[in-house]
């Protein structure tokens, strides 16, 4: 993954597919990030299966903005159909067992 370092948090565009490094826990996060007015960040999860959410500007040590991803081989892109045979799958392994 190539991302590059944000000195300027208040340069960010709504949206932008960031690296978050969040204070406290050292923990990062991979989200699309928009500064709010209150000066907090939205953080969007690119999987629809988690809710967006705030931080406060204070709880962020670093931003680094996502440019490119390069892999030797391309990644599956998941579909819904593969996520309903996913839920069925799993379903069915509960039941069995």
């Amino acid at each position: 993954m190539i991302a590059s370092f944000v000195e300027d948090w208040t340069g960010i565009k709504p949206k932008t597919v960031c690296i978050v490094i969040l204070n406290g826990t050292n923990d990062f996060v991979f989200k699309l990030v928009t500064l709010q007015k209150d000066k907090a960040l939205l953080l969007e999860s690119l999987n629809k299966a988690y809710q967006p959410y705030t931080v406060e500007v204070n709880e962020v040590l670093e931003i680094w903005q996502f440019h490119s991803y390069q892999a030797k081989e391309l990644p599956m892109q998941r579909t819904d159909l593969d996520e309903i045979k996913r839920m069925i799958n799993s379903l069915r392994d509960k039941i069995i067992y």
